[in-house]
């Protein structure tokens, strides 16, 4: 009996999703669209329906199916000891087409409460791939049905992944129990999946992500900010690059080549303008430093979203932030731990922006190991 199609195009999402949740909990295999390739999925917690989706898609015993997820968030349940690296690459790439395969042999998250028959096949090395699709429909189901899928294309083993609901109908047939048609998949190209371990990055299978692309995400990133980009955060920048290098005994050139990145920007900063002939002679003279190339910018969300640490010059603007980004809350925070605030030097003497400097670098000493 061929499987029922729902065309979200024609229909109520939200009585569509209820559909699927209904499905799922019960055991049924779902052919849903996610942005890369169709999917074929299964409630994890259900052995059965994860056992099911094994033979009907003929896939071989030890191949581990990944997990698909709502968010970081709901992955951190599964597995609660997943590393800063995999949190720095989810915030760039999540929701999207990257499949992030991490170590769960000592995590006491949710994943050891899923059935042995289901565990055998989601984590058959003690590893374990999680995935947010950029896909909303298939999020609100995930939401919905409060659980992860287990999400693997929708062919059978060794065929050519179904880039259309029709291809996955024709494909699989009778295998599945509900084919959700959400129109062409986007990227047409599988995810990247790709192995954690430490701070090295092993592609399993190559996908819509480059490895240079998910090295470059992988940089630490630290972000200074101040009011107007021009003094306080451009010098903590510069001294930062300074401390961090001399710890790691490296020119302060080769810092990202060696895993960290130092950037600064401005709540209100005006677009590229130097820092003023003061604040790079008094940085040259005390630090042998230079300005000369910096030009002042303004903070965005992609900045404050890919960030690692953000500290503020003040109290005040690390709450301002934190207002206009409230999901990247967690990481701003003023530069002095104690969150007394770093005075601004402008217009003072050349005594009052000494004092401004070595203040911004005795803090950034305080929060070394923080920044490496």
């Amino acid at each position: 009996m061929q499987p029922k199609v729902l065309l979200l195009e024609k229909a109520d999402v939200s009585d569509v999703v209820a559909q699927c949740v209904c499905a799922l909990r019960r055991g049924a295999l779902l052919v849903m669209p996610t942005e890369t390739v169709y999917g074929l999925g299964a409630l994890a917690s259900n052995a059965d329906a994860v056992s099911r989706l094994c033979v009907q898609k003929e896939r071989q015993l030890g191949h581990a199916l990944p997990l698909a997820v709502s968010s970081f968030a709901m992955a951190r349940e599964y597995v609660d000891d997943l590393s800063p690296l995999a949190e720095r690459l989810a915030r760039h790439f999540w929701p999207g087409p990257l499949t992030l395969v991490v170590d769960a042999s000592h995590s006491s998250g949710k994943l050891q409460t899923l059935p042995k028959g289901a565990l055998n096949a989601i984590m058959p090395r003690q590893t374990c791939g999680f995935r947010v699709p950029r896909n909303d429909f298939l999020c609100r189901v995930i939401d919905a049905v409060g659980a992860p899928l287990v999400l693997t294309s929708a062919n059978l083993s060794g065929r050519s992944p179904a880039l259309t609901a029709q291809e996955a109908k024709e494909s699989l047939g009778p295998r599945v129990d509900l084919v959700v048609d959400g129109g062409p998949a986007t990227y047409g190209l599988s995810s990247t999946v790709a192995k954690l371990s430490g701070k090295e990055i092993t592609i399993l299978r190559e996908g819509v992500i480059s490895l240079e692309n998910l090295q470059n995400a992988a940089i630490k990133t630290n972000l200074f900010v101040c009011a107007a980009n021009m003094c306080r955060s451009p010098v903590a920048e510069v001294i930062a690059r300074k401390i961090i290098a001399e710890k790691l005994n490296i020119p302060p050139d080769e810092l990202e080549a060696n895993g960290v990145r130092v950037v600064s920007a401005g709540i209100i900063a005006p677009i590229s303008r130097p820092a003023p002939p003061v604040v790079r002679r008094f940085v040259q003279k005390f630090y042998g430093v230079t300005l000369d190339s910096h030009l002042s910018k303004g903070i965005d969300s992609s900045l404050v979203r890919y960030a690692d640490n953000i500290f503020t010059m003040e109290k005040a603007q690390s709450e301002t932030l934190r207002a206009l980004y409230p999901e990247h809350a967690d990481r701003i925070t003023t530069l002095d731990p104690s969150g007394h605030d770093v005075a601004d030097p402008f217009g003072g003497t050349g005594k009052d922006y000494r004092t401004c400097f070595k203040t911004i670098e005795s803090l950034v000493k305080i929060r070394l190991n923080q920044l490496l």
